[in-house]
């Protein structure tokens, strides 16, 4: 699934060049949009990172969503620093990453509080409130799926299977741009692995995080299965290789099971990497920082989306290596269930379904968060008919997804960058 595949070697290269181009076209209209010329008089969306109980995948999640914000309603993000992770020492994300602007980061006079920021707040300073609660009603025009007019017909045609991720990915990957120390640091780390040939990425998450509602516990068999899958594959079309897999997880009795269990596999580590580190011999963060790099430069990855840290690599992944959306296997949810910021998609209906009621061309919504609306295993979607008002459970291959746009306030002020790829 790394491999562009299409109809020839100049369709592969036309896909290529188009990921590259879009990329660069939302990159391009960050920057611009996060370096106004006049700071003092840019107005400002102002994000926390002091969220109760928030590791940095749950953080870095947060932030995305203040950029998409922040994008659409012509605002620069401003991240405040005074506040952190408690669990970590209230270390911030800023302490790990480059600065979301060069040229104006910081906020001044009143701001008017909220959680849902409006197009057309004439506030100049607007703070978001970081309340779940509030959050969880947040239903903002702009809100994933929504992808901006202006490229949206280009991000539909290139990255059908998953615009969603790939948008996602772009606020991601620009938040997580490494800071010159911390780019060193995992330079040094990618050196240890050759990701020229494949190697598979997984990540357990136990500890707390299988306490919460949605999170089961996962035998390492199942996560094993998934990679050797991945192999097989691969191998269809490739010479045999070996089996070489980037093993991150909380629960340092996972890699000698893992080694007892599986000793034809080579299982790399994130200790066993920094022994060999010329730059560090401490992990940054737990360890976190580097797994989620390193992770997102595999082959395939197989995790769980009730963890921040595995929908992190799924959008990361769409951001480092383009259309990533064969990239990730997640034991649990869907990314889409579990992204908490996507609450609705809408679909088409294709063909008649007589037994409950559809009719070809009938509107249905798919409500994502907090219900579980779309079945991965089961490739279904719990959808509500608009026109019937009947709720009923689809195939997908009945239905055809209908794209969502917004009119984002920064791409209309930055169209040069836009109309020149």
């Amino acid at each position: 699934a790394k491999y562009l595949i299409g109809n020839g070697k100049c369709d592969g290269e036309w896909r290529k060049r188009e990921a590259e181009d879009l990329k660069s076209a939302v990159q391009s209209t960050i920057i611009k949009s996060q370096n106004p010329p006049n700071c003092t008089e840019a107005k400002k969306l102002v994000c926390h990172q002091n969220h109760e109980v928030c590791g940095l995948g749950c953080q870095l999640n947060h932030l995305a969503y203040c950029l998409i914000t922040a994008l659409a309603t012509g605002r620069v993000l401003v991240i405040t620093e005074d506040q952190g992770m408690p669990q970590f020492g209230n270390i911030t994300v800023t302490q790990f990453f480059m600065p979301v602007s060069e040229t104006c980061m910081h906020f001044e006079g009143p701001s008017s509080q909220t959680w849902e920021v409006e197009g057309n707040d004439t506030a100049r300073v607007v703070e978001h409130i970081p309340d779940w609660n509030l959050l969880g009603r947040n239903n903002a025009p702009y809100n994933p799926p929504a992808l901006p007019n202006k490229l949206s017909d280009r991000i539909y045609r290139r990255f059908a299977a998953d615009p969603d991720a790939w948008w996602v990915g772009q606020m991601v990957g620009y938040l997580m741009r490494p800071s010159e120390k911390i780019q060193q640091v995992l330079k040094d780390a990618e050196k240890i692995i050759d990701f020229s040939i494949p190697v598979v990425g997984i990540h357990i998450r136990r500890g707390n995080k299988i306490e919460q509602p949605g999170a089961e516990y996962h035998e390492v068999e199942e996560y094993i299965s998934q990679a050797e899958l991945w192999f097989q594959r691969y191998e269809r079309n490739h010479a045999p290789v070996s089996r070489r897999v980037y093993l991150a997880s909380d629960d340092p009795k996972v890699l000698q099971e893992c080694q007892e269990k599986y000793p034809h596999y080579t299982f790399f580590t994130l200790e066993s990497i920094l022994t060999k580190s010329n730059s560090t011999k401490e992990p940054l963060l737990g360890g976190i920082v580097e797994e989620m790099h390193l992770l997102s430069l595999t082959h395939f990855v197989v995790c769980t989306h009730s963890s921040n840290v595995c929908m992190l690599i799924y959008t990361l992944m769409h951001y480092n290596q383009g259309d990533s959306s064969e990239m990730v296997h997640s034991l649990d949810a869907t990314w889409q269930n579990a992204f908490p910021y996507l609450k609705y998609m809408l679909f088409e209906a294709v063909m008649d379904d007589f037994n409950t009621n559809l009719r070809q061309g009938d509107e249905l919504r798919c409500y994502i968060f907090p219900v579980d609306g779309i079945s991965d295993e089961n490739q279904t979607v719990e959808t509500i008919n608009l026109r019937t008002e009947e709720k009923h459970k689809y195939q997908l291959f009945k239905l055809k997804k209908i794209p969502q746009t917004y009119d984002f306030a920064s791409f209309d002020e930055h169209d040069e960058i836009v109309n020149a790829v």
